[in-house]
């Protein structure tokens, strides 16, 4: 992976397939803030990246502009369909495959369980808890409808723990889901 993450479309990919396994729909603004939640938990545990650029605040939370100009035609209806690259050569589309290493998957897959008990808007509301990342980047930004202020990778590390996940929760379906991966199509 490396220093600079990974295509968040991968990532993106992987959680609408895991989701879809466990048998929830995935919406835009769930794959926005369950990307960031595992982004955030790689930062703090794994001290890197999990995903390439940078989340932005925006109204309703965290934000990644690729994954969100990828799946913006989904609106508030489930994703219906995988991200997939143009080789700008040849022209040649083909699907974004998941991540590759165990420990990315094993980080997406714990952080989808954690989270699988919340709503869209319930994610939303822990995405913007008092004092958390987006909160500190929203309100420094001193504007109501500030957009495109980038959430700083040191920021989400220094005040991950105002919205973090009780530990208990974090294994809970994982063993099964190792056992029995979806295939990725």
């Amino acid at each position: 992976m490396g220093d600079r993450g990974l295509d968040p479309r991968s990532v993106a990919n992987y959680i609408i397939v895991v989701r879809r396994h466990f048998g929830y729909d995935t919406t835009n603004l769930e794959l926005q803030k369950i990307a960031y939640f595992a982004h955030a938990k790689s930062l703090v545990q794994f001290g890197r990246k999990l995903i390439e650029g940078n989340f932005e605040a925006w109204e309703h939370g965290p934000v990644h502009p690729l994954i969100y100009r990828e799946f913006k035609e989904f609106v508030s209806e489930p994703i219906r369909r995988r991200a997939f690259s143009t080789n700008l050569v040849t022209g040649e589309t083909r699907l974004v495959p998941p991540p590759s290493d165990p420990v990315d998957k094993s980080n997406i897959v714990e952080t989808i369980l954690q989270l699988r008990s919340l709503s869209a808007w319930q994610l939303r509301e822990k995405s913007h808890a008092m004092g958390g990342p987006w909160h500190s980047v929203w309100t420094s930004a001193n504007v109501n409808l500030a957009s495109q202020i980038i959430i700083p990778d040191n920021v989400i590390i220094e005040r991950y723990n105002r919205h973090i996940l009780p530990v208990s929760e974090s294994h809970q379906g994982a063993d099964s889901y190792e056992d029995h991966p979806p295939e990725f199509n």
